[in-house]
Order: structure tokens, then C-alpha cells, then sequence
């Protein structure tokens, strides 16, 4: 039941994500193994996040390190052949702060690509349910709205 939730503020963008990762088709009941990340920064102004298929998610992701030169376009390009690939079975976030005043918030989900949102989401829809309603105090500086 991942959830993984981004926001763009004051010129900077705040990915929140668990950690834990399940097998619903497992034959054992609440198949769970705690720890693996789900926001991954693969360099000073990239950082990609999914939820889904953990380990073809992790591998697309390690194949975006191996691009030279890695841009914006092309990670959402790999990360978008990926996901529709796998038919929506693994959606990513992209976070991007390539133009430092322009920071890019994307979500991939199959062959959907979404931008221009200040907040996304993907994972487990109760999840996303719950948080939204928690109050989240703004920080300095920040404005409602």
C-alpha cells in the first residue's frame, strides 16, 4: 500500500514517500519487508520516486544513471516506455530542478505523463484518501491557497 506524495512550493519541491513494500499475490498473508527507498536522487537536481513493481521500478531507475547526458525529457521518456510497458503496474514521480528557478513536477503513470500541478500522488488510493486529510501546518514563509 505505497504512497508517495509531492508538492511544489516557494521554488523547491517536498517528496514525502514509505518505505515498506508488500506482495499482495503472495501465498503468505501481509507479505511485508520493511526498508526499501522510493525516492531515489540520482543527482544534484533529479530525484524520481515510484510505487508498484519495486524491482523493474529500481532497475528503469538505474538505467537513467547510465544516460549521458541525463535530462528532464529523456528520464520521463524512459520512465514513460517503462510504465506503459508494464501496462500502469509501476507509476513515477519526477522531480526536477534542471532550471533551479523553474523546479518541474511530473507524474508517469502508464502512458500518461501529468505536469503542472503543484501537488501529485501515486500509490494506494485509501492512502493518498488519508492524507489528504491531515492538516499539514504551512512552513515559513509559505502561503494557503
Amino acid at each position: 500500500m505505497t504512497l508517495v506524495a509531492a508538492f511544489r512550493s516557494m521554488g523547491r519541491i517536498v517528496v514525502m514517500s514509505d518505505t515498506m513494500i508488500s506482495d499482495e499475490t503472495s501465498a503468505r498473508p501481509r507479505n511485508q519487508i520493511p526498508g526499501r527507498l522510493k525516492s531515489i536522487v540520482l543527482n544534484r537536481w533529479l530525484t524520481v520516486s515510484y510505487a508498484g513493481l519495486s524491482n523493474q521500478a529500481i532497475d528503469a531507475i538505474r538505467r537513467l544513471t547510465m544516460t549521458s547526458p541525463i535530462t528532464t525529457d529523456s528520464a520521463i521518456d524512459h520512465l514513460q516506455d517503462l510504465s506503459a510497458s508494464l501496462k500502469g503496474e509501476v507509476d513515477f514521480l519526477v522531480c526536477s530542478h534542471e532550471t533551479p528557478h523553474d523546479p518541474r513536477l511530473i507524474k508517469i503513470s502508464g502512458s500518461q505523463v501529468s505536469e503542472g500541478q503543484d501537488f501529485y500522488w501515486i500509490g494506494n488510493q485509501a492512502s493518498a484518501s488519508a492524507f489528504s486529510r491531515i492538516n499539514l501546518p504551512l512552513c515559513q514563509g509559505e502561503r494557503g491557497g
